[in-house]
């Protein structure tokens, strides 16, 4: 095994990788340069987890769908969030017509099967597609680890699609009167402030949740974001994680009104016993439960007497109210913390709607 420091850096630093000779599952001599890895020790750890996964590959000449599947989901476990393994899980259930198929063997005809018995359920084209990306992503693991090669297998996967049918993600929210009708009715000072959080600052569920007293800086009037209270469904309860995505990590502006609820909350806070600035925001040393938050949110829209949206409908107001105020979305999407500006386009093109009408007025004013 070779380790080497590469000049050229990735954008989070990394620049360690380990390159191997090995025997492929037909003996054949291969070479495989791994991905780039923070520090040198990195580097060395998977590298050797790498020489002994070879070692068994011999072994595993006639390995299963189902048994890869069930390897590729042990060497994630410390490697992925325990939402990604829950993912995992559940698009796992889909391999059933294939499991008993060798590795080796799988041909193209397998996949038409496979796709066929996708194709035959009611899940919507986006999620069979997400399964399809699963089944990619373990081929290419097979690939990595075990000296297969797939590209001419998985490059002749098709997107689920209905030419005639356009799907649209479910986007509903609340225009600014409708939230005043809404915030108007909250008589605890608590859930005023999740609710405001969630509506001017377009905070998904789990990053308002895990916001302790140490996210929020007074003085600089900013919110800082960098955790998520997430479902650990495989084990259960709520665990709290790194947020979302790398963007996911940002600093909003915080309004005056907002900071005055904040203190006034903070005060509140205070007189408790043992108070610190760990305490979760909305809760004390134990984060506010996600139930107590819905059952509040349903409470107010009908005492408001407006429509019931969920919780995460509240991030998508906050778009709404954005773009409708002019913001670009190159700006909303930084203030929602998405990776991708095609992201926020995707989920609001149909806010940018009214900005049609400037265009027809350029060319009347031509």
């Amino acid at each position: 095994m070779y380790i080497q420091k590469r000049k050229d850096l990735t954008s989070d630093g990394r620049s360690w990788v380990f390159q191997i000779s090995y025997k492929d599952y037909e003996e054949k001599h291969k070479r495989y340069t791994s991905r780039k890895f923070k520090t040198k020790k990195e580097a060395l750890e998977e590298g050797a987890i790498f020489m002994i996964e070879n070692k068994k590959m011999i072994g595993r000449k006639k390995m299963k769908v189902k048994e890869l599947c069930n390897i590729f989901y042990d060497y994630k476990k410390d490697k992925v969030k325990n939402t990604t393994l829950y993912t995992y899980i559940q698009r796992r259930k889909y391999f059933e017509v294939i499991d008993d198929i060798e590795i080796g063997k799988l041909s193209l005809e397998d996949y038409k099967l496979w796709r066929q018995s996708i194709d035959n359920t009611s899940l919507s084209n986006t999620y069979k597609n997400d399964i399809q990306k699963f089944f990619k992503e373990v081929l290419i693991f097979a690939e990595i680890w075990y000296g297969y090669d797939f590209r001419n297998y998985y490059n002749k996967f098709d997107k689920f699609k209905n030419p005639n049918v356009v799907e649209k993600k479910n986007v509903d929210f609340y225009i600014y009167e409708e939230f005043q009708k809404f915030i108007s009715v909250e008589s605890e000072l608590k859930f005023k402030v999740a609710f405001e959080l969630l509506y001017y600052c377009g905070l998904r569920r789990g990053e308002l949740l895990a916001l302790t007293w140490n996210n929020i800086n007074f003085d600089k009037k900013e919110l800082y974001i960098n955790q998520n209270l997430v479902e650990d469904r495989i084990n259960g309860g709520y665990l709290v994680t790194s947020p979302k995505t790398n963007s996911s990590i940002r600093s909003l502006p915080l309004t005056d009104f907002l900071l005055t609820d904040l203190s006034l909350l903070m005060e509140e806070n205070i007189e408790k016993k043992n108070f610190n600035s760990n305490w979760y925001v909305l809760g004390d040393e134990k984060y506010l439960p996600v139930t107590n938050l819905m059952n509040r949110k349903n409470k107010n829209a009908n005492s408001a007497g407006i429509k019931q949206i969920r919780l995460h409908d509240f991030r998508h107001s906050c778009a709404s109210l954005l773009i409708s105020k002019g913001s670009n979305v190159a700006i909303v999407a930084r203030y929602l913390g998405h990776s991708k500006i095609d992201e926020t386009l995707n989920t609001y093109t149909h806010f940018f709607n009214s900005d049609l009408d400037k265009v027809k007025e350029l060319f009347e004013n031509l």
